[in-house]
């Protein structure tokens, strides 16, 4: 009887514990993705704008084009911030489908993990970032906005990238607090959006011109019918929680992709 009742208590004393270690790395995420958010605030209060969305499959380097590229597909000497706000703002239905986040701006503007050709410092830290998206390379030089020295753990290369020695931070990521123990790595992501306004064409009546057509806030962010506080959002920094799926992946069901969304550990702002 003693016996049974001991196992029963350690039993119960295992899934509390379980249960602490959970709350605990939740916790230190929803911190993280909120440092981050401050991160972000602070690169608009230095530099006057936002923080560009990167194009991930445009690999910036010293011996490549020194050039954000902030719109998949259109060269950076076309992108001006008209062409960007037309680009958030889902205004050309050309580029509805085209992904409103990036895994690289994050690194790239808020460390400055490239190379000293592109943002003008030499390890973490950037110059002057003008209003293209472009590094200056002039003037003094930013420290890093966010910090990853007490979680070194969350920067690093994707699996099977192979290190470059002149660049070793070119393609790093910030990973989730949950990657060392997945397979596969998550990076925490960067969304950008602005809202849609009704133009005379598209008006239902002429009272509704220059009204918000709609939000545009994206699926993995939130619901602006659920979270009314997104109307005013224009950013976020999402990290996927402990299913590893930010709700907007390709093949989800509705119901798993609702799912997924709720997991989501979100900070925004504007």
């Amino acid at each position: 009887m003693v016996i049974i009742i001991i196992s029963l208590l350690a039993g119960i004393l295992l899934t509390a514990l379980a249960g602490a270690r959970r709350a605990a790395r939740a916790n230190a995420e929803k911190q993280f993705i909120a440092t981050l958010k401050i991160g972000v605030q602070q690169f608009k209060t230095d530099q006057g704008i936002l923080p560009p969305l990167v194009d991930d499959n445009v690999q910036l380097r010293a011996a490549g084009p020194a050039s954000v590229v902030a719109i998949r597909g259109v060269p950076p000497a076309n992108i001006n911030p008209s062409r960007v706000v037309e680009y958030l703002s889902f205004a050309n239905a050309a580029e509805d489908t085209l992904p409103r986040y990036s895994e690289l701006s994050l690194p790239y503007y808020l460390l400055g993990t490239l190379n000293a050709v592109v943002d003008g410092v030499d390890g973490l830290g950037f110059t002057q970032v003008a209003q293209d998206g472009q590094f200056t390379r002039k003037g003094c030089a930013f420290k890093h906005t966010a910090t990853t020295e007490k979680e070194a753990h969350r920067f690093g290369l994707p699996q099977g990238t192979p290190p470059d020695p002149t660049e070793p931070n070119r393609l790093a990521r910030l990973w989730d607090g949950y990657s060392r123990n997945r397979i596969n790595q998550l990076p925490t992501r960067y969304y950008r959006w602005l809202p849609t306004f009704y133009q005379r064409n598209d008006a239902p009546t002429p009272a509704d011109v220059g009204r918000i057509k709609s939000y545009n806030v994206p699926f993995a962010v939130g619901d602006v019918k659920l979270s009314p506080g997104l109307r005013d959002a224009e950013f976020a920094v999402v990290g996927t929680g402990r299913d590893g799926l930010f709700g907007d992946e390709a093949g989800l069901s509705t119901s798993d992709a609702e799912a997924a969304r709720a997991d989501n550990i979100v900070e925004v702002g504007r």
